[in-house]
């Protein structure tokens, strides 16, 4: 997932991301708080 790094006046950001079904992806987008959001570490799927 990618977060935007503008804020609306509503205090959400932006965050755009892929949703993968059989060979088909599809971009989603939703607004989120800060305070909803939390980093996370990423594992490729060879390390899962």
């Amino acid at each position: 997932m990618t977060v935007g790094d503008a804020t609306a006046a509503s205090g959400s950001v932006l965050c755009h991301w892929f949703n993968r079904e059989g060979e088909t992806w599809t971009p989603q987008h939703a607004g989120y708080k800060r305070e909803q959001l939390e980093m996370a570490n990423l594992v490729s799927p060879s390390q899962a």
